[in-house]
C-alpha cells in the first residue's frame, strides 16, 4: 500500500460530516456524530499503525534505528497537531480572561487539556461534556494512543504487531464491558482511553492483516459496509450505547479496509472527488473549530435550524480552509514531508 491511499480523504470529510451534524442540527438525538468519530479512530489506527509497522520493519532491515523513527513520527505529528490546537487554547484562554462568554470554558480544566488529558478531566473530574470543549476528549485519546504506540512497535520485533493490536481490541472491550458493569457514568464510558484504543487498534490490525487471502474480496464489501454504517448512525441516543459501541467500530475499521483494497473501485473514485478530498485535508481544524461558535437561526422553525446549520458550517469551512492554507500546509510543506499529510 502507497502512502496516500484513495479515498481516504473522502472518508475522512464523511466523519466530519457526521460530526457536525451530530453535534449542530437536530441529529444530535442519534448515533450521527459518535459514528463518525470511531470511522476517525479506526481510519486512524489503519494509517498510524501502518506507519509504525513500516518503520520497524526498516529498522529490522538496518536502515535506520529506534532513535531516528521515534523522532521522525514526533517530529510529523507535533506539526501536525500542536500548532492550531494550543493557538486555539490560548485564544480561548485569552478570551475567557476578558470575560469574553466561552460556553464550557473552566479554568481548572486547562491543565488537563494542555497535556492531552481532556477525557479524564470530563469522564471522571467533571462526569459531564464540557460545553463547547467536549470534543477535545477525542483529540487527548489520539495523542495518548500515539505516545504509547509509537514506542511500543518501533521495539518490539514486527511480527508481534498483529499480535499486540489484537491484545488492544480485547483489553478495549475488556475495559468498555468492566465500565457497563460498574455503571459507571455515560461520559466516562463514551471517554474512556482503553474502549477507544481499542477502536484505534483495530484499524491497525486489519491493515497488518490485510495481505492475508482472507482479505482479498474484502474490497467488494465497500458498498454495503458503508450502507451499514448510515444505518447504524441514526440509531436513537436513548439506545443501549454500550451494545452500539460494540458494534460500530468493527463495521467501521471494515469499511477502512475495504475501500484500502478497492483503489480501483467506484466508490474511491467518489471519495476522491475534489469537494470531499478538500474538506477531507482540512477536517482535523475543522474538528477543532466546529463546536466552538454558535451563530444562531434567524428565524423560528425548520427553515430558521437549516440557515443556521449552514452559516455555522460555513463559518467553520472559511477557519479551516484559512488554518490549513495559513499555518498547517506551511508548516508540514516546511518539512518536506507531503507524506506525512497520509496520517490523520
Amino acid at each position: 500500500m502507497t502512502d496516500r491511499i484513495r479515498g481516504f480523504d473522502g472518508i475522512r470529510a464523511l466523519a466530519i460530516l457526521a460530526v457536525f451534524l451530530g453535534h449542530r442540527t437536530p441529529l444530535h438525538a442519534t448515533q450521527i456524530g459518535h459514528a463518525g468519530l470511531l470511522a476517525f479512530f479506526a481510519l486512524s489506527g489503519f494509517l498510524i499503525v501502518g506507519i509504525l509497522h513500516k518503520a520497524r520493519l526498516a529498522i529490522e532491515r538496518g536502515d535506520g534505528t529506534f532513535a531516528d523513527a521515534f523522532g521522525r513520527f514526533f517530529k510529523r505529528r507535533t506539526l501536525r497537531i500542536f500548532p492550531i490546537y494550543y493557538l486555539t487554547l490560548a485564544t480561548l484562554a485569552a478570551l475567557a480572561s476578558i470575560g469574553h462568554p466561552v460556553v464550557g470554558w473552566r479554568s481548572d480544566a486547562l491543565p488537563w487539556h494542555l497535556v492531552y488529558l481532556s477525557n479524564l478531566y470530563e469522564g471522571h473530574v467533571l462526569e459531564a461534556w464540557q460545553g463547547s470543549l467536549t470534543h477535545l476528549w477525542s483529540l487527548a485519546v489520539e495523542e495518548q494512543f500515539y505516545l504509547l504506540a509509537a514506542p511500543l512497535f518501533l521495539l518490539l520485533p514486527s511480527r508481534l504487531h498483529l499480535a499486540v493490536c489484537s491484545g488492544a481490541v480485547a483489553l478495549g472491550i475488556a475495559s468498555h464491558a468492566g465500565l457497563l458493569v460498574g455503571d459507571a457514568n455515560a461520559v466516562a464510558i463514551f471517554t474512556d482511553s482503553l474502549t477507544n484504543f481499542g477502536v484505534i487498534a483495530l484499524g491497525g490490525a486489519l491493515r497488518l492483516a490485510a495481505k492475508r487471502a482472507i482479505f482479498h474480496r474484502a474490497g467488494r464489501a465497500a458498498w454495503p459496509l458503508v450502507a451499514a454504517l448510515a444505518i447504524l448512525a441514526f440509531v436513537p441516543t436513548d439506545a443501549n450505547a454500550g451494545t452500539w459501541l460494540f458494534i460500530v467500530p468493527f463495521f467501521a475499521a471494515a469499511f477502512v479496509l475495504a475501500i484500502s483494497l478497492a483503489q480501483h473501485g467506484r466508490l474511491a473514485g467518489l471519495l476522491e472527488l475534489p469537494p470531499l478530498a478538500y474538506l477531507g485535508r482540512i477536517s482535523y481544524g475543522f474538528y477543532l473549530f466546529h463546536n466552538l461558535f454558535w451563530i444562531p437561526a434567524p428565524v423560528d422553525g425548520p427553515l430558521g435550524v437549516l440557515i443556521s446549520a449552514a452559516a455555522n458550517f460555513a463559518a467553520t469551512l472559511m477557519l479551516a480552509a484559512l488554518s490549513w492554507e495559513l499555518i498547517e500546509r506551511p508548516l508540514l510543506q516546511g518539512r518536506g514531508r507531503r507524506t506525512a499529510l497520509a496520517v490523520t
